[in-house]
């Protein structure tokens, strides 16, 4: 199976999924899913362009043209992408562009869900996490703040970004019914996926501390200040990549699963006003 015709397949299959979830479709619960198909639908299309590129300039395929109709120069340019170095470079730039969107509707929508269902003090922990941990190497050193320096500290280190592992944790704690899935294993599968797409963001150059993180027999060698290395191939990679988006969509899945409420949850970004919802003083109507 090729790239095109396995990524036309997992789209058709979320597409299917999406169709039969109990939510609306502007429900972050099924928008998730429907986003991942744009993503794939943008891969398939790139790989299909690749594939018709080589049967093109292989002569498998006959090209009856119109004069005027395409440019010549034109007609050269798509030929490229089936070309050294054109078709590594193209190939590198579809990859990234999936990763780096894929989980750009992860953390949108686990961000749109966690806001929705955990409590102003859960998401303020979260925010706070860095903070607390500060406080705690400063008490074991001795370190004794007054209340004007904690209340500084608090304000400079509290965080709106919050990581995702972080986030679907509590998501996932959040709700009633158990989690139908290893906890441990997709948190760990978040890490990676998470490091991959901080690294393609960054230029492919990989910034923090040095990981050899194995999914599914691949080796992921993380290092400060260097390309991340896989020990699979070049041209098993985005196979590998097409099995990781699968891999996210099923966690997510999950984690909506357990999840206790009944209303729609939108996303904030489309909508009008704030996501940050404002509470009532007690005793207000």
């Amino acid at each position: 199976m090729d790239l095109a015709e396995k990524s036309l397949e997992l789209l058709k299959s979320l597409e299917r999924h999406a169709e039969h979830l109990p939510y609306s479709r502007d429900d972050l619960r099924t928008a998730f899913f429907l986003k991942v198909v744009e993503c794939l639908n943008a891969f398939f299309f790139a790989h299909l362009s690749v594939d018709l590129a080589s049967r093109i300039d292989a002569g498998q395929i006959k090209l009856a043209l119109q004069p005027g109709h395409v440019r010549p120069e034109n007609l050269e340019k798509i030929l490229c992408l089936d070309r050294p170095p054109w078709r590594a470079n193209y190939a590198a730039s579809v990859n990234r562009h999936l990763l780096v969107d894929t989980w750009a509707a992860f953390e949108a929508c686990n961000a749109g869900i966690a806001y929705e269902v955990l409590s102003r003090a859960e998401v303020e922990k979260m925010q706070l996490a860095t903070f607390h941990e500060v406080c705690k190497v400063l008490a074991r050193s001795g370190v004794a703040l007054d209340s004007d320096a904690e209340d500084r500290l608090r304000q400079k280190l509290r965080t709106r970004h919050i990581p995702i592992p972080r986030m679907f944790a509590a998501i996932v704690k959040s709700g009633s019914r158990q989690y139908g899935r290893d906890r441990r294993r997709d948190m760990a599968f978040l890490d990676l996926y998470g490091r991959l797409r901080n690294s393609m963001h960054s230029n492919f150059v990989y910034h923090g501390q040095a990981r050899n993180l194995v999914w599914r027999g691949t080796e992921f060698r993380f290092e400060d200040g260097r390309f991340p290395r896989f020990s699979c191939s070049e041209d098993a990679f985005p196979y590998l990549l097409l099995d990781m988006v699968d891999e996210l969509t099923q966690v997510f899945d999950s984690a909506v699963s357990v999840v206790d409420h009944n209303e729609v949850i939108r996303d904030p970004i489309e909508e009008p006003g704030s996501h940050i919802r404002v509470e009532k003083p007690e005793g207000s109507s």
